[in-house]
């Protein structure tokens, strides 16, 4: 490989590897409760479930859950398949390693069950 060949290569590895990087520390950190974590107003009373993705989730997974450059889309592949339960547990445990933080302990359970449902309304399916 010449020397431009590399240069381009260097690049890409870098533009793939930062944000998974800030993302996994950003996801440790709120893990272990070293840093507050991001988009989050620290557990309003709110519990409309709108409201809550706005202010938690829009940002990474887009204002319609297709995703974005920072989260996957929640309306394809294996998420899409996920009911009401699965999203509670996902939204409640996070997947700090892949730079989704844990909402358990930052939104109540109420906000998190709200907030499934309102993902289920982004699907286009019911409300349980």
């Amino acid at each position: 490989m010449d020397e431009r060949g590399s240069v381009k290569a260097w690049v890409l590895a870098f533009l793939i590897a930062a944000p998974l990087s800030f993302g996994a520390l950003v996801g440790i950190g709120c893990l272990i409760g070293a840093n507050a974590c991001p988009f989050s107003d620290g557990g309003t009373a709110s519990v409309n479930g709108r409201e809550i993705w706005v202010a938690n989730c829009q940002v990474c997974h887009g204002p319609d859950a297709t995703g974005t450059g920072h989260g996957p889309s929640l309306q394809t592949d294996a998420v899409a398949a996920l009911d009401r339960d699965e999203l509670e547990a996902k939204i409640a445990d996070g997947r700090p390693f892949f730079g989704m933080p844990r909402f358990e302990g930052v939104l109540t359970s109420d906000q998190i069950e709200a907030v499934a449902e309102y993902v289920l309304t982004l699907r286009g399916e019911p409300d349980e």
